[in-house]
């Protein structure tokens, strides 16, 4: 009874294999994929378009600039540009008085500005499905709810840049020298 009980399983396994190996149909919905950089900033995890992104860096010395938003701490220099730095945390959240753990810059172009979002740490780079960014619920967090895109299952919210950067009192220009 051991051994039928083997080739059952056996059988089972063998099933289930050839099943698992037939191809998913591709449609359009299920091929619809964004790559995107995931990173953490103010603690929570985000992800923008990875079209968007020039580069990653770590940020050794800022500049400030007087006169300037509180949310642009000032510029950074990288590979001989001048580049506004953005904190989100103080976007959103303009009276914020915190300490501050953000040790890395994502420089973006978006909409011909070129500035870099101060950020914590940074996961990489993903496929995400579209079918799996879901709507931003009424429920979420209304100083962050307009700049964003989406947000995933698992809570990851989709920075919309395009957003940020149309925004009155963003106050980005590209610096030259």
């Amino acid at each position: 009874m051991n051994s039928k009980l083997k080739h059952i399983e056996h059988d089972l396994l063998l099933s289930r294999a050839e099943r698992l190996a037939i191809p998913i149909e591709a449609t359009d919905e299920n091929l619809a994929v964004e790559r995107v950089l995931v990173f953490f900033a103010m603690g929570e995890k985000f992800a923008i378009p990875l079209a968007q992104v020039e580069a990653v860096t770590r940020i050794i010395d800022i500049f400030p600039i007087p006169h300037t938003p509180a949310h642009i701490p000032g510029v950074i220099r990288r590979r001989g540009q001048t580049i506004a730095l953005v904190n989100l945390r103080f976007f959103f959240y303009p009276g914020t008085e915190a300490l501050i753990d953000e040790d890395y810059a994502v420089a973006v172009r978006v909409k011909k500005k070129l500035f870099s979002l101060q950020i914590e740490d940074v996961e990489g780079v993903v496929n995400l499905l579209k079918t799996n960014i879901l709507p931003v619920p009424d429920s979420y967090d209304r100083a962050m709810s307009p700049y964003l895109s989406g947000i995933t299952r698992d809570d990851m919210a989709i920075l919309n840049l395009d957003e940020i950067v149309m925004t009155s009192n963003f106050g980005t220009t590209e610096i030259q020298g």
